[in-house]
């Protein structure tokens, strides 16, 4: 029986460990890709977002969902290469992901700029949903 941690932790590996990315599937404008099923992880991650606030005014608003498009286009690709089927993961068949919950800037978190003291930095919360094929030889998954 797998843990939603554990799943998520496959998916990432695999996402950075892929060297096979071809532009062969695509993402529905609404970030989207592929069905929705029962059975479904959402993974989650914080990354900080560096930049200069004279050139930004709404980080929320203008990067922040492009880079939410990016992350689940590199997941799309990573997770279907070749023929954008069902893929299998770790013997789980992911046939779809979703750009839901929708990312968010963490307002009570800090974070240093790393590049130039002038810059602002962010904590953005974000997650995408991966979708697994609902059958009774993949229904132990235990989402915790």
């Amino acid at each position: 029986m797998f843990t939603m941690k554990q799943i998520a932790h496959l998916i990432l590996v695999a996402l950075i460990s892929s060297t096979k990315i071809q532009a062969q599937c695509n993402l529905k404008p609404d970030g989207s890709y592929g069905n929705k099923s029962e059975t479904s992880v959402v993974v989650q991650f914080d990354y900080e977002l560096e930049y200069d606030p004279q050139q930004l005014l709404n980080v929320s608003m203008s990067v922040v969902p492009a880079l939410e498009r990016s992350f689940n286009k590199a997941v799309l690709l990573t997770l279907f290469p070749n023929d954008c089927k069902e893929a299998i993961v770790n013997d789980f068949n992911v046939i779809g992901i979703s750009a839901s919950p929708e990312d968010s800037v963490l307002p009570d978190v800090t974070c240093s700029p790393m590049f130039s003291d002038s810059n602002a930095c962010e904590v953005v919360n974000a997650a995408l949903t991966v979708y697994f094929r609902t059958d009774e030889e993949h229904s132990n998954i235990d989402i915790q």
